[in-house]
């Protein structure tokens, strides 16, 4: 990601969320913006991976989920709220409130723990970067259509 505004040091973090799946390795659901010139649209992405912890990660967070929840019933749930159709806002940012809302469906849907959405919710307004301290840095909101 671009630096958080023009001319900035510092970096955007990108989020995404990433199912650890029962034969082993993780689906990773991810929005990003569509590198087109002018374009603001969120590209939804589904990837398969072998391994459940990316090494590219700063910073991540588990949540239980139920069980009996296969990928194909949160994909399902992201189709019925739509959550696949996503604007960024004007700077290509958004993925932290995309994840955030995508978790808190979770929660609703009764697929994670109920505490999943707001322990996300107070780690979200931050820029994380490797040994060092987290940054305060609001959360972007993109919109959904």
């Amino acid at each position: 990601m671009g630096p958080v505004s023009p001319g900035a040091q510092l970096s955007q973090n990108h989020w995404s969320i990433y199912l650890l799946v029962v034969e082993g390795g993780s689906v990773r659901l991810n929005i990003e913006a569509d590198t087109g010139p002018g374009e603001d649209w969120g590209v939804f992405k589904i990837s398969r991976h072998l391994y459940e912890l990316t090494v590219s990660n700063v910073r991540y967070w588990d949540f239980p989920v139920a069980s009996s929840i296969a990928v194909g019933k949160i994909l399902a749930l992201i189709w019925d709220k739509k959550r696949h159709r996503y604007r960024m806002n004007s700077t290509g940012v958004g993925c932290r409130y995309w994840v955030l809302t995508i978790i808190s469906d979770f929660v609703e849907a009764g697929y994670c723990d109920e505490n999943a959405a707001t322990t996300l919710a107070e780690s979200i307004e931050f820029n994380y970067s490797r040994n060092q301290q987290p940054i305060a840095l609001p959360m972007i909101a993109g919109t959904f259509y």
